[in-house]
């Protein structure tokens, strides 16, 4: 909760971009704030999801493990989380201090991906996606995508529907809300990749589209959505080679989607947008049709014309590094995971991530949560 900078101009940020382009679009008055650090050393802290709700006030959720912790990676802990208290801790940002505070906390004994949809239903509610380990008397088919309802900033949810495909376990990516219907994006694991439709907020659902599957030794996994104005859907994925580790990857692929009848899309061209590696995309049209591409390691893509070309570079939007044991030495690291962005009732950005070390080595402690405040400027 501590605040960190405060109205940076872009040219603060010159050292920071590393992409040789000419600079369209820059982030500017960025303010960057601790949302919550651990009180242990190292802390693991997880899975960090922005929303806001009915009154459009930014809350963000995520998931904190505490006991006997050591450096080790935050999976480990997720294996085995019989031997440790996982908590779910929900905070909501004061404006008028400028910095969060925290507004609930329960324990549980599941560690589970949850995602918010950024912006609340009409009904003013606000939705969620989580796999069925997060609901574990709901009766569901194996692999099954749970879609949730909270009215009280995720601290209890109510399941509304569960989505399966047999012999398929679908891991939830991505909900969003793209004019009045809301979509979710899944991936199998294998290679896969799913976009399933709801127009009643959430309660029922079509059968997942497959819109990408491995070829070529691609294989793709969690898909990020953007609505583009021509009522397209505009999907960049994290994409593995298949013949070598699962964490080393080749170049982000995108795709659009037309739609062609309820349930039913037309897929264009699977496109290689150039983007190194960097683990799990994140896509964010704002209102002034700015395209924003952000990802792991400080990385960020914008562009004006949905996607045809884009402007790159890496910001360090003055985030600051943490303390990790490495091969024996205390290095300083400031690597971001889980980021995502959400587009503030005043026209800001918000940034979410957690902050830690790099996968694999040394191992990702995910000390604390983080968030930043900026502003676009085109240039």
């Amino acid at each position: 909760m501590e605040k960190l900078s405060t109205s940076v101009s872009a040219a603060a940020l010159a050292l920071s971009l590393h992409c040789g382009c000419t600079s369209l679009v820059v982030p500017e008055e960025i303010e960057t704030l601790k949302v919550y650090e651990s009180g242990e050393k190292p802390g693991h802290n997880q899975w960090p999801t922005a929303f806001l709700d009915n009154q459009g006030n930014l809350c963000v959720i995520f998931q904190n493990i505490s006991g006997d912790l050591k450096q080790e990676p935050s999976y480990a802990y997720r294996e085995r989380s019989g031997d440790y208290r996982i908590s779910r801790i929900g905070m909501k940002y004061d404006p008028e201090r400028r910095k969060f505070r925290q507004i609930w906390q329960t324990l549980g004994n599941e560690a589970y991906f949850c995602i918010m949809a950024p912006q609340a239903a009409p009904s003013g509610k606000n939705l969620g996606i989580c796999s069925a380990e997060a609901f574990p008397k709901l009766k569901t088919e194996p692999g099954s995508v749970v879609i949730a309802e909270t009215s009280d900033c995720g601290k209890t949810f109510t399941p509304l529907a569960a989505v399966s495909l047999p012999d398929t376990e679908l891991c939830p990516n991505d909900i969003r809300f793209i004019g009045k219907d809301v979509y979710f994006t899944a991936y199998d694991g294998n290679g896969g990749v799913y976009l399933s439709v709801s127009g009643d907020e959430g309660r029922t659902w079509t059968r997942p589209f497959k819109f990408a599957e491995s070829h070529d030794n691609m294989s793709f996994h969690e898909p990020s959505i953007a609505g583009l104005a021509n009522g397209n859907i505009l999907i960049v994925m994290r994409t593995h080679r298949m013949d070598i580790p699962k964490h080393n990857g080749i170049n982000y692929h995108m795709l659009t989607l037309s739609p062609c009848g309820p349930g039913n899309w037309k897929v264009s061209g699977l496109q290689d947008t150039g983007f190194g590696f960097r683990g799990r995309p994140y896509l964010l049209r704002t209102r002034e049709n700015i395209l924003i591409l952000a990802c792991p390691g400080h990385f960020m893509a914008f562009s004006l014309n949905d996607g045809r070309t884009w402007e790159s570079g890496t910001y360090d939007f003055h985030i600051p590094r943490v303390t990790i044991l490495d091969k024996g030495e205390r290095k300083p690291f400031d690597h971001n995971a889980e980021t995502t962005l959400l587009e503030l009732p005043d026209g800001r950005i918000y940034y979410s991530y957690f902050i830690g070390s790099d996968f694999p080595f040394p191992p990702p402690c995910d000390e604390y949560i983080g968030g930043t405040f900026f502003r676009l400027k085109r240039n």
